[in-house]
């Protein structure tokens, strides 16, 4: 594991004495040695990594869904992921302290790598507030049926909270308990969207998709094609498309989820994907539809909203706003 960290000298890491450090009980610390100062450097961080795992897993609050395969909390694993994926925040205040060996008895080089316990305070609370910027970016994307984003930062600002010490200490701009609230939200954007059957091409199966009642403008789903599920694809102006597997395409039920996870839009954002890659998913069930071929469609008034039936291309990157969002505005 590459564990990534702003390395700061400044007055703070060389007034500390290497024995105060080490035997005090004001930091997280690590030891590591090595042939090389980089070698021994790693080794290190490796070493605070596990430290504060030690120190904090006994208080780490975890939320009831999260549980392993046999039903049961693995309470340590669960920290040590959620440490992880604070080595790709900057850390602005880790210290190190190096000493290189004397004697064949010795290794070339020997470091302390460590930082006060109030640093890992600062990326909790940096959290916390990262995850009220992206929920008042879905409330404005809702508020313009934008309802792709709303789904993607709601899920977001849940899994940014979830990684916390005290997940249910987190609360957003009202007041409310970010972990009970967000869930709630997500739950009500999914009920609204509707999938409907409208009509057969070959091997082409042509979904409609609304939401509220209304062609949803932009939605990402998957789907199963008979032999596999089949990821990333777009609903885009109340339309989207199916290409089943010989054999399937003419199925009385076809099987459609919808994405709020976004995990590829993440792959920008080192600390957002790696919170994805280790919070345990939440499954709403409210985001699987089976979709009964002759369906009724749309309403007859709402027919002529949309376009012929027409594939969307595949391209989980494409995001469009009649008007853009002001994410400026909703940071404030």
């Amino acid at each position: 594991m590459t564990i990534s960290f702003v390395l700061v000298t400044s007055a703070y890491a060389q007034s500390e004495n290497w024995d105060y450090i080490v035997t005090g009980t004001e930091h997280y610390y690590g030891l590591g040695t090595g042939a090389t100062q980089e070698e021994a450097s790693n080794v290190a961080l490796a070493n605070m990594m596990q430290n504060i795992v030690v120190n904090v897993h006994s208080d780490f609050s975890m939320l009831a869904d999260e549980t392993n395969t046999n039903g049961t909390l693995d309470s340590k694993t669960k920290v040590m992921n959620c440490i992880k994926t604070y080595s790709q925040g900057t850390f602005t205040n880790v210290g190190t302290q190096m000493k290189k060996g004397k004697g064949k008895n010795e290794p070339p080089f020997t470091v302390l790598r460590y930082m006060p316990h109030s640093e890992l305070q600062k990326v909790f609370n940096g959290r916390i507030e990262a995850a009220r910027n992206y929920i008042r970016i879905a409330d404005e994307a809702i508020d313009r049926r934008k309802v792709d984003m709303a789904l993607q930062y709601y899920y977001w600002a849940y899994s940014l909270v979830r990684s916390l010490q005290y997940p249910y200490e987190a609360k957003d701009d009202e007041g409310k308990v970010i972990v009970t609230e967000v869930p709630v939200k997500i739950r009500e954007v999914l009920e609204k969207i509707e999938v409907r059957y409208e009509s057969q091409d070959g091997a082409y199966i042509n979904l409609l998709f609304y939401y509220d009642g209304v062609p949803a403008s932009c939605l990402d789903f998957s789907y199963n094609d008979g032999e596999s599920q089949i990821e990333d694809c777009k609903a885009q102006d109340g339309r989207g498309c199916l290409e089943m597997v010989s054999g399937y395409e003419d199925s009385e039920v076809f099987h459609v989820s919808i994405n709020y996870e976004y995990i590829s839009q993440a792959r920008g954002d080192a600390e957002m994907s790696s919170v994805l890659a280790v919070v345990p998913k939440q499954v709403f069930k409210e985001a699987s539809h089976k979709v009964v071929r002759g369906g009724s469609g749309l309403p007859a008034d709402r027919k002529q909203e949309l376009d012929e039936p027409k594939r969307v291309a595949v391209d989980k990157n494409v995001m469009e706003l009649d008007q853009p969002l002001d994410i400026d505005k909703a940071q404030q």
